[in-house]
């Protein structure tokens, strides 16, 4: 939510947004006036007991409750004339300034077409004196000849309307709804401003800018509404109206009875000129006349700082001029990401929990609809969420404008731990990179140096163009069925493919040790963080897992047990050796391999089965099945286990040579200096 001005208010994204596309109303009472130096309806009331020699009711009377009936009660004993000539000449009187009117009229301007669309229920012309060469019937209405107000493509409507009257000295102001008669007439019996009213509320959002709750202008507008929508056949609540409302003291009043109305307060701090209403509406003026030059400055003062060391409200503008204009074509957000000093990637944080808010507030919104019988409201539109999908949703491919430059920022963080940590965070959490944003990192990783080793290892794994390589991206597969019967031959050979993608090993990413045990994730870089990289596991704890956990050694368990499972596992020998390769080269990508470290010597000490194996680590199973397999081979074809023997002690994998000299040892086709031989040169 934007604060245009400090210390101003805080003015709704979804209220800028409506503006932005035309369906905002601004109803501007008499605090408007004020401003200009006129005076308030009580005001009104008071000028008129003074120059008309009637002696006023007693300061804290009940009667000032009802200003409109005071009036009526003037013009009952000295004739409406008198009244409305007083009323005439205290509102004609020369304006102060009229630089809150020429605001409010740039707000009011519409966006898509030529014109204005404006309500006053104010009787002067101040208005027209802030902007010249109007024409009456076509720039202008007044009550009761009022235009249709549709919120239609056509536009029809387009104007300034004076929904209570217009100062006409020539007319005698006698249509001015001035009085309680007036108001009883307008609303009640002829009814032409409520029904204008219940129209208005009905297809556009409402500002009032001038108002109090207890003006018997609002009053009035707000009980027409409200009579109007209760007898409508449209089952749709209605959405509530905008109100600026100052208040006294640090903290703003209760909602509550604003909410009664069907009203949404936006407080901010009274002053006796009101000038944090006054420099807001001015400066909402100028930033959407000059969106992007205005934007831009925010931002250029804002991002490069991090959240925690600026004030709520400054944040909440900086995440309004990035992600909250979603029809401004990516524009703050391009701004953001192109900014010379990359800001901190604590910002994804706070773009996060407007997210979480908007998904709050939307959850809350469908239950009230649901349980109304309403029609349910459109999902929210999130930047960030479209960089992180679903993995079930990873293949989406369009992204809003916002979102890519949010992406080109991000990618710009591959040297920092802070965005690593976040990004493992997401994977753990079943979310995967949109192909744009993996893309990105691809890129950076070209451009971008130096990066740290153990970062640059990281952001190679994640970006990696193998869909397997992480584990993330898939699931075991639970409706694999292992066959009544095993054979070498085609019948087994769906089973076969299904068993090899379900075996094949990735990497899974986690928090590195240290980090989750202090909780250090995704928190503000410090001094420590800073010095991470050099290697992959400070920054990452990464294992090889078969995906599936204990599924995998439950199926591994089955299918020895299954008939036929020797000579099936016998003729898979090639495909499991690889698949044990395959292991090895994430062993190495890991950091878990070396010339004088091999992991598999802990996860497996023994590669004969044996009790010491704990069968903890999945990937292990590739062993088991490899071991039954050459089994079979070496009692039934031994030339052929030979051969296996042969390529396994040839091999660069530490863990396939393993195997070959567990083989080798126990092997029925070789004589023992043949062993010893192999043994030696091994």
């Amino acid at each position: 939510m934007p604060r245009f001005v400090r210390s101003g208010p805080i003015v709704p994204d979804e209220l800028v947004q409506s503006l932005e596309d035309d369906r905002v109303v601004i109803f501007c009472g008499a605090g408007i006036s004020m401003g200009a130096g006129l005076p308030s309806y009580v005001g009104l009331v008071k000028h008129c007991y003074d120059e008309l020699g009637e002696l006023q009711p007693k300061k804290n009377s009940s009667e000032w409750l009802w200003p409109d009936r005071m009036l009526g009660g003037l013009e009952g004993k000295f004739g409406p004339a008198q009244v409305r000539k007083a009323v005439y000449e205290r509102l004609t009187a020369a304006p102060t300034t009229l630089d809150m009117h020429r605001a409010i009229l740039r707000l009011a301007r519409l966006r898509g077409q030529t014109g204005i669309r404006l309500v006053t229920t104010n009787f002067d012309t101040l208005f027209e004196q802030a902007q010249k060469k109007w024409q009456f019937g076509k720039d202008l209405h007044s009550g009761p000849v009022l235009p249709i107000p549709r919120n239609d493509k056509a536009v029809s409507w387009r104007s300034v309307v004076y929904l209570h009257g217009r100062l006409d000295e020539a007319n005698g102001n006698d249509h001015l709804v001035l009085t309680s008669a007036d108001f009883g007439r307008s609303y009640l019996t002829d009814a032409w401003a409520a029904r204008f009213v219940a129209r208005l509320f009905s297809d556009f959002t409402v500002l009032f800018i001038g108002y109090s709750l207890n003006d018997p202008v609002l009053r009035y507008m707000t009980d027409a509404f409200a009579a109007e929508n209760t007898s409508s056949r449209l089952t749709a609540k209605r959405a509530p109206a905008y109100i600026f409302v100052p208040h006294k003291g640090k903290a703003p009043p209760d909602p509550t009875p604003y909410k009664h109305r069907n009203l949404r307060p936006i407080f901010y701090t009274e002053t006796k000129d009101h000038r944090h209403l006054r420099n807001t509406v001015v400066e909402w003026a100028d930033a959407r006349e000059d969106y992007l030059k205005s934007t831009s400055r925010l931002i250029a003062r804002i991002a490069p700082k991090k959240p925690a060391a600026i004030t709520p409200s400054d944040v909440a503008s900086l995440v309004w001029a990035v992600c909250g204009r979603p029809a401004d074509a990516g524009r703050g957000a391009r701004t953001f990401a192109e900014l010379a000093k990359r800001p901190p990637i604590e910002w994804l944080d706070e773009f996060e929990r407007r997210e979480t808010n908007l998904l709050d507030e939307h959850a809350a919104t469908t239950e009230v609809a649901q349980a109304n019988g309403d029609e349910l409201p459109l999902p929210p539109t999130l930047i960030v969420g479209q960089l992180f999908p679903l993995v079930r949703d990873a293949s989406q491919s369009d992204l809003s404008p916002q979102s890519a430059q949010i992406a080109i920022w991000l990618a710009k963080h591959i040297g920092e731990y802070g965005f690593a940590s976040r990004v493992i965070q997401k994977l753990a959490s079943r979310r995967a990179l949109h192909p744009f944003l993996l893309s990105q990192i691809r890129r950076a990783l070209k451009d971008t140096h130096p990066i740290k080793p153990g970062l640059a290892k990281l952001w190679g794994l994640i970006a990696s163009t193998a869909s397997d390589t992480l584990a993330w991206g898939r699931s075991f597969p639970f409706g694999l069925k292992i066959p009544t019967t095993l054979d070498a031959g085609n019948g087994s050979l769906a089973f076969k493919v299904d068993l090899l993608a379900a075996l094949t090993p990735s990497i899974t990413l986690a928090q590195p040790y240290q980090a989750s045990r202090l909780g250090l994730a995704a928190t503000e870089e410090g001094e420590e963080d800073k010095a991470r990289g050099l290697r992959l596991s400070e920054v990452a704890d990464a294992k090889v897992v078969i995906p599936g956990a204990d599924q995998v050694s439950l199926l591994v368990q089955r299918l020895i047990a299954t008939g036929g499972s020797s000579e099936f596992l016998a003729s898979l020998l090639p495909e499991l050796t690889n698949l044990l390769r395959r292991s090895t080269d994430l062993f190495a990508l890991t950091e878990h391999l070396s010339e004088a470290f091999d992991l598999s010597v802990i996860h497996r000490p023994s590669i004969v089965p044996h009790d010491q194996n704990r069968g903890y680590e999945e990937w292990t199973q590739l062993i088991t099945l490899a071991w039954h397999g050459w089994l079979h081979l070496d009692g039934s074809a031994p030339e052929q286990s030979r051969r296996a023997i042969g390529d396994w002690l040839m091999s660069d994998a530490p863990i396939v040579r393993r195997l070959g000299i567990a083989a080798l040892t126990e092997a029925q086709s070789f004589t023992a200096r043949e062993k010893m031989e192999h043994l030696l040169n091994a």
